[in-house]
């Protein structure tokens, strides 16, 4: 994100930068650093040009992306990683301003990019251009697939990178024993290496039979009553099985990856299981199934 060395901008959660001719160069936005703490700064224009290209040609937005968490890279330490001297030389006489590169910090489970980019990779060309500035990976966005050059353990490796589409949404919510539970959204995604389940829970009611027994939001549902649940259907199907002021099993893994069994009792007076699907079409977006 930009900065400004302006402490009043501080002080205002939304806004636009813009340059001397009032060209729009920045959303000014709030976002969620490190430790859950707010800061503010401008996101740059550039980032939102394909959105607005589509919706210029009165098309819905689809852009893609690679799924992948970037830092920047000195070409010192870079050349200490293995970089050839060739690369460097290239670098060094084409960058205006300071030489570096990207290094990957994370990949987005279940992205098309997990298990081909990993991370500690250094990315040295997308598509036969150097990826030496954050615009240069702009390609992500309209491109179903690039091919990426990455320096990973001293070796040069030419991949072949599919991007992910970025429209992936929750579409179906259970509401079972006070529990809300879906498959993994973006950010569960985004902050995760490993998904045991397709079933996440991602709120418990106060006092609810869940939040009684030990179910906590993080926690990822693996079994119902020793029935597997890979996804939120099958996760439907098992909890529709349980009966009324019976006691259910309940086998989940903590966002420490620390695997637990919960037994909780059912209550469907105060506890119904209902299940939520999303609709463009209702009024709310979503209905009860």
């Amino acid at each position: 994100v930009a900065q400004l060395d302006n402490p009043t901008a501080t002080n205002y959660g939304f806004g636009i930068i813009v340059d001397e001719n009032g060209d729009a160069q920045a959303l000014w936005l709030e976002y969620i650093k490190a430790k859950k703490t707010m800061g503010v700064g401008g996101l740059s224009v550039q980032a939102l040009i394909p959105a607005l290209r589509a919706l210029q040609r009165d098309e819905e937005p689809e852009p893609r992306s690679l799924k992948i968490e970037i830092s920047p890279l000195t070409i010192v330490k870079a050349r200490q990683a293995g970089l050839s001297k060739e690369w460097s030389n290239e670098l060094q006489s084409i960058a205006s301003t300071r030489s570096q590169l990207y290094q990957i910090k994370r990949v987005e489970a279940l992205s098309k990019a997990q298990g081909v980019l990993k991370e500690l990779d250094i990315v040295i060309c997308i598509n036969g251009k150097l990826a030496r500035t954050l615009e240069d990976f702009d390609v992500q966005f309209t491109s179903p697939s690039l091919e990426i050059v990455v320096l990973r353990d001293s070796q040069e490796h030419t991949l072949q990178v599919e991007t992910t589409e970025s429209n992936q949404e929750v579409g179906k919510v259970v509401c079972w024993a006070g529990g809300l539970f879906h498959a993994p959204h973006k950010t569960v995604l985004q902050q995760s290496t490993t998904i045991p389940s397709g079933v996440y829970c991602a709120d418990v009611s106060f006092s609810s039979y869940s939040c009684e027994y030990g179910m906590m939001e993080g926690h990822w549902v693996t079994h119902v009553n020793d029935v597997a649940t890979p996804d939120i259907d099958s996760f439907e199907r098992a909890v529709n099985d349980c009966q009324d002021n019976e006691f259910v099993r309940v086998k989940v893994i903590s966002s420490k990856a620390k695997p637990n069994v919960l037994t909780i009792k059912m209550c469907y007076h105060y506890w119904p299981t209902r299940t939520l699907i999303k609709d463009q079409e209702s009024a709310e977006g979503w209905r009860y199934a």
